[in-house]
């Protein structure tokens, strides 16, 4: 099989990742791990990369980005998310509209709360949010019918949910 080719632009100053954004076009994985990248910078990126190519974007480790730019939307077939180790208070509502995802990494973030429309993600097989702020997890109600089973993931959670990953928080629910 085909092996995915990685751009990687980890560990770069900012100058320099702005200065590559022109080489993403056609990439089917981004690494901008550890990069001072900010929300402006990423939200420049789906106006570079060939948004029906981009299967794997990986953010983490960039202590400046505090949140997830809506433009990220238009990456319609991108299965793995990772942004773990960020400034992330929050993850967006707009995030069901990326319906081919399988992985949401988002571990040592600032979240105090996930969306209700997480669970309308049917592929989703693999969410880490270890080491947040969460104090709850998604309310059900938000989501229409549950098909979840009993030992299945928690309510308000996808049903494809293999493990979620919920450890380090405060989840009271």
């Amino acid at each position: 099989s085909k092996s995915m080719e990685i751009f990687d632009l980890s560990f770069r100053s900012r100058k320099e990742v702005e200065a590559s954004l022109a080489l993403l076009r056609a990439k089917e994985s981004i690494h901008i791990c550890a990069s001072a990248l900010t929300s402006g910078l990423l939200e420049n990126l789906t106006s570079y990369v060939d948004l029906n190519v981009l299967r794997t974007l990986f953010l983490t480790s960039n202590a400046q980005l505090q949140r997830l730019p809506e433009s990220l939307t238009k990456l319609s077939n991108l299965r793995i998310l990772g942004v773990g180790g960020c400034q992330l208070n929050a993850l967006p509502d707009w995030i069901c509209r990326l319906e081919q995802l399988e992985e949401i990494h988002l571990r040592e973030n600032l979240l105090c709360e996930l969306p209700g429309t997480l669970g309308v993600l049917s592929r989703l097989h693999h969410l880490d949010v270890r080491d947040n702020k969460l104090t709850a997890l998604p309310d059900p109600c938000d989501q229409g019918p549950q098909h979840g089973t009993a030992s299945g993931p928690p309510p308000g959670l996808p049903s494809s949910l293999e493990v979620p990953l919920l450890s380090g928080n405060q989840l009271t629910s």
